[in-house]
Formats: C-alpha cells, sequence, structure tokens
C-alpha cells in the first residue's frame, strides 16, 4: 500500500513477518531530480520486495536515490 501523505511524499508499510511490530512505515520523497527513502526496512526478503515494489510503482530511480 501506498499513500501520498503530501505533494510528493509517500507512505508505505513494509512487512515484518513474525515480528510483534507487525510492519515499519517507510517514507519516500520525490524531489526535483533526486529520491529520498526514509527507513528501508531490514535485511530481510520480505523487506526487500516489500519496497522494491513500492519503488517501482512510484518510478524510482535508485542511481538517483539518497537513504537514510
Amino acid at each position: 500500500m501506498i499513500e501520498e501523505i503530501v505533494p510528493n511524499m509517500y507512505h508505505t508499510e513494509i512487512p515484518l513477518p513474525r515480528s510483534p511490530l507487525k510492519w515499519l512505515n517507510s517514507y519516500i520523497v520525490k524531489g526535483g531530480d533526486r529520491f529520498l527513502i526514509i527507513d528501508t526496512g531490514f535485511n530481510r526478503e520480505e523487506c526487500l520486495n516489500a519496497m522494491n515494489a513500492s519503488l517501482q510503482k512510484l518510478g524510482v530511480d535508485l542511481n538517483k536515490t539518497d537513504k537514510v
């Protein structure tokens, strides 16, 4: 699920299976010529798959992306 919070700022939930947290909140900001990802998730296949799906839907170019 991707939700636009304000223009060019998006929220997506990254699932955390077998964790009491259930998911973490990740934010993607589209700038003029760069992107910013805030909280990319854990080093787990489930997190990577969910993040990649969200980035693809938003048309994010990882070569023009900063991560925090």
